[in-house]
């Protein structure tokens, strides 16, 4: 499960490089049953909408995820179950800098391509300001 856990580590690599050498969109599942959601809501429902929603979307500067810790679980030949708790942070153009801590939880397939998302979800919390 050593690659799953690499595909983990490549996320907070593209996200505290600004996303350099690959889109977004390469991490997830080129199928049309792939559905994200986050935050209480499902904001994508195939790869396509994944696509089409972070088209040309990189990380700001100063952008970065860490992960505290990360449990990898095998469900059968080329799928796993990843759970990392993980801790981000940015600097939007027009804000202050932004922290978060939050949970992903996230079916992992393996393609051909290696090791992709295929049903994410995600919950932050934002860090309150003075902690």
């Amino acid at each position: 499960m050593d690659s799953v856990r690499s595909v983990a580590n490549e996320l907070a690599t593209w996200m505290s490089s600004q996303g350099a050498g690959r889109p977004y969109a390469s991490f997830f599942d080129n199928t049309a049953a792939l559905v994200i959601a986050a935050d209480g809501r499902i904001v994508a429902t195939s790869h396509d909408s994944v696509v089409s929603r972070y088209r040309g979307w990189t990380p700001p500067a100063g952008a970065s995820l860490t992960w505290d810790s990360l449990r990898i679980e095998p469900l059968g030949p080329g799928l796993a179950h990843l759970v990392g708790a993980f801790k981000e942070s940015f600097t939007p153009p027009s804000g202050p800098v932004y922290e978060g801590h939050g949970v992903m939880s996230v079916v992992v397939v393996l393609r051909p391509a290696g090791w992709r998302f295929a049903a994410v979800h995600t919950s932050v919390v934002p860090q309150q300001a003075g902690h």
